[in-house]
């Protein structure tokens, strides 16, 4: 995970968050409730835990959408790569809500979480050539 902060200058910093996942979202949340740097001065939280496998995804899902401006990056960015960004498939599930950057947004930083789209499922050889490192 991710987050950017913004100082008096207006310069951005870009921090990493190891939260520790597999004992639940302990880590966040201790993050949240005791931030290193204000989160009113958070830019934003980028979840890259959903294990983020790009370089096989031909699309890109969104988890939880309507929730930040961050979105419309996301889709630029995307857009940008040849990746169109599509809702998750069951936003029911509560992903969203489950995950490390809901602390942050429940805080009221802007918070945002994708993950490989259903595309991506369609190249097992190309994620096991990932996986592997034969993929250059």
């Amino acid at each position: 995970m991710s987050s950017a902060t913004t100082s008096s200058r207006g310069c951005r910093a870009l921090r990493g968050l190891d939260r520790g996942g597999e004992k639940g979202l302990l880590g966040v949340e201790y993050y949240a409730a005791n931030p290193p740097y204000p989160l009113a001065k958070t830019a934003g939280m980028i979840n890259l835990d959903p294990h983020v496998v790009l370089l096989v995804a031909r699309d890109i899902e969104l988890v939880g959408g309507g929730r930040t401006d961050l979105e419309g990056r996301l889709a630029g960015a995307a857009a940008g790569l040849g990746l169109p960004v599509t809702a998750e498939p069951n936003p029911e599930a509560g992903w969203y809500f489950r995950s490390g950057h809901f602390p942050f947004a429940r805080k009221g930083v802007p918070a945002l979480a994708f993950r490989a789209g259903s595309e991506a499922e369609r190249l097992p050889a190309a994620r096991e050539q990932h996986e592997s490192g034969r993929l250059a």
